[in-house]
């Protein structure tokens, strides 16, 4: 049997062995191959290789061909790396870098589906790598000094790929136009995405590299909004729309979108070229200017940690936890492992001949997919898992094209815990594993889901002349045992789970939180109020009193924390400025009033003149705990700033030597919350003191306990 033809996995194409199938696309499919060398070299690559019946097509070989010879001449840190071009018998094929991670469209539809959104200084950390990588390609000239004028022709989200570990990288350079090409493209043929495509390009026009402009303009858009520009029923309309109608400012769909970066923007999706950014770079060093005045800097490791915080630890596939691992599938040598590059025949059990594995989905998003979703891409997704196919899904194959339509983002539903199992589909191939009971988990000091703070002196309060900490001075030693604290705020289902049982009373849906207001401000504050709002499961409850608080933590065995402890577990004792150390404020960091906050205040009518920050961090209202993984504190502990402010123990008192205002009967409450505006709110400090009785739209708790013994 023709091997070419079927894809057998295991088989050896020159000096590769092809180790598992990825995905099958319209012109080539793809594997996941090793080669190796002397003295137990081995590397593995991503392999490219022509479909078996269109390998004696002379258009599509020469399509294949030219896209390997572009890129394998793009040495770019924005550019995934082409190795080498091979032919072996009748077989063409080219390696790549494999690169772990996700594209682009993947990271818009978890961040979208988990209500996240992409914060505003990674969102502009990604456009700047992409315009980086694109002004390298289209300055590219050959070896006889010549401007090869690439133009990359499909620039979208599916071709953009966020590595792990913080990388950005452009991708799939299959239908590039180069002066250099064996077969340029006829005129009046157009390829490329319809939904990122310019409007010169829609026409098929002539193309340029300001044609790769108007999709990054696209792509920036889409980003800063989380929802899709050019969305239509079909590919027809989406031109039109394109070549005869302007695009719709971003502070159309986004109260508060930085004027400055509008006007970015709409110069990168200038109709007319002529008005558009000339170059990548151009662009490119204009959000690097709007990124140093509004402080939005963002660096490869903030990007890995959004991408950790969306979809969990990854393994490589073949590590010892990996996907491949699982199914039963390793690179490690099984003949003779002393002998370098001996490798098993196939059928040996080490790698499988025929369908591709299906592999675990314990972190797969199992969500149907977008409705303008089309072709394999998303079956391959499927049947590989995320861990095993995210980073190949940038071969020639065409999947979503970005968020929903015009869809806003949605907020999350509580998912419950799934084990992960091995599909059935393959069970000829891969044995289900075994069912084995899961040890015991080590008992520690403290409950699961909370963290153990340690105990010690501190300074306690602020010596600052900031009047919103006025009540927090003066800055004094204090000094506590070690104890444990939730890891996060107690959340809606947490809250749910005492008061579905008649233990605790239900939360109230009208917001208390001053002694007398306008009636339209108290309907406005209570439409915030968490109970009884659809998808806010693992949202931090609100609207609850101190008392609500109290019984809640005594019906788990524990308590409020004393503000001390409080205050001791955001700042530690190294005198920190916020709960994450001492870099500034940001949409990153918390969930805080920005300008998402402050168009809500204009549209409610009750007026706010400045925000904590000019950027918006996603949430007009509560956010999911946990939604901030660069704002997290010692030991992990999330939101100890933002989202909700929290109840503590203690009544409010003035602190010795200290001047304060007491309302009557009030407890103290710690920590900024979602509607906090001023930086000093965010200060481990900052104390404010509530009648126990009222239940604020913008106050939470977390429960804390003694540690365990022994």
């Amino acid at each position: 049997m023709d091997s070419s033809a079927t894809g057998v996995v295991g088989e050896q194409l020159g000096r590769y062995q092809l180790v598992h199938k990825l995905a099958t696309g319209g012109m080539a499919e793809l594997f996941l191959a090793r080669t190796s060398g002397i003295e137990g070299f081995e590397k593995v690559v991503v392999l490219k290789r022509i479909l078996g019946h269109l390998r004696d097509n002379e258009t599509f070989v020469n399509m294949f061909l030219d896209e390997a010879r572009i890129a394998a001449n793009l040495e770019h840190p924005n550019i995934v790396s082409v190795y080498d071009i091979g032919k072996v018998g009748e077989d063409y094929f080219f390696t790549m870098a494999y690169l772990h991670g996700e594209d682009l469209s993947a990271v818009l539809r978890e961040s979208a589906r988990s209500g996240r959104g992409v914060p505003l200084p990674q969102a502009l950390y990604i456009i700047q790598g992409v315009c980086a990588g694109l002004h390298y390609a289209h300055e590219q000239v050959g070896l006889d000094g010549q401007p090869l004028d690439i133009v990359h022709r499909d620039v979208s989200t599916t071709n953009v790929m966020l590595t792990y570990d913080g990388g950005v990288k452009l991708l799939d350079f299959g239908i590039a136009k180069a002066a250099s090409q064996s077969q340029l493209t006829q005129a009046g043929v157009r390829k490329g995405k319809a939904s990122y495509m310019s409007p010169e390009q829609c026409r098929a026009d002539t193309l340029d590299r300001r044609s790769d402009v108007f999709s990054i303009g696209i792509m920036l858009w889409e980003l800063t909004t989380m929802r899709g520009l050019f969305r239509a029923d079909n590919e027809m309309a989406v031109m039109n729309m394109i070549s005869n109608k302007d695009a719709t400012p971003p502070s159309a769909v986004v109260a508060g979108y930085p004027a400055e970066l509008e006007r970015i923007v709409m110069r990168a999706l200038a109709r007319d070229r002529d008005k558009r950014y000339q170059t990548a770079r151009e662009l490119q060093e204009e959000l690097e200017c709007f990124v140093r005045e509004n402080r939005l800097g963002c660096t490869s490791g903030a990007l890995a940690r959004l991408m950790q915080g969306l979809f969990g630890e990854k393994p490589l596939p073949w590590a010892a936890d990996g996907s491949l691992t699982k199914a039963g599938i390793t690179l490690i040598p099984t003949t003779d492992p002393t002998q370098p590059g001996s490798y098993p025949e196939v059928g040996s059990g080490v790698v499988s001949q025929g369908a591709p594995t299906t592999f675990p989905s314990s972190a797969v998003d199992v969500s149907p997919p977008p409705a303008n979703a089309r072709g394999p891409l998303y079956a391959a997704a499927g049947a590989l898992g995320t861990a095993a196919v995210a980073a190949v899904l940038w071969v020639s194959l065409r999947g979503s094209e970005g968020p929903p339509p015009e869809a806003p983002v949605p907020k999350p539903a509580a998912t419950p815990a799934v084990t992960p199992k091995v599909a059935d589909a393959d069970a000829d191939t891969i044995a289900a594993p075994a069912e084995v009971a899961p040890a015991a988990p080590p008992r520690g000091p403290c409950p699961e889901g909370m963290v153990l703070v340690d105990g010690g002196s501190f300074f306690m309060g602020a010596d600052s002349p900031d009047p919103v900490l006025a009540a927090a001075g003066p800055a004094h030693r204090t000094e506590v045992a070690p104890f444990c604290l939730d890891l996060h705020e107690v959340t809606v289902a947490d809250y749910h789970a005492c008061s579905d049982k008649g233990e605790c009373k239900r939360a109230a849906r009208r917001s208390r939180w001053a002694p007398s207001y306008r009636k339209f401000v108290a309907d406005t504050y209570s439409a915030l109020c968490n109970e009884g709002r659809q998808d806010v499961d693992d949202h931090p409850i609100n609207c609850v009193s101190w008392q609500d608080a109290q019984i809640y933590c005594r019906w788990r065995d524990a308590r409020l924390p004393t503000e001390a402890e409080w205050e001791r577990a955001a700042r530690g004792n190294d005198g920190r400025a916020h709960p994450w150390g001492d870099d500034g404020l940001g949409p990153e960091r918390l969930n805080a009033c920005g300008s998402e906050c402050l168009a809500w205040f204009r549209r409610s009518k009750i007026g706010l003149e400045r925000g904590m920050f000019p950027a918006s961090d996603g949430h007009v209202e509560t956010a999911p705990v946990g939604s901030y993984p660069e704002g997290q504190g010692l030991g992990g502990l999330q939101d100890m700033a933002g989202n909700v402010a929290e109840w503590t123990r203690d009544d409010f008192a003035a602190y010795p030597e200290g001047e304060v205002k007491m309302p009557r009967k009030a407890k103290v409450v710690r920590g900024a919350s979602f509607h906090s505006a001023a930086p000093g709110q965010a200060d481990p400090a900052f104390r404010r003191g509530v009648p126990g009785g009222y239940q604020p739209h913008d106050v939470g708790f977390r429960c804390a306990t003694e540690p365990r013994e022994g």
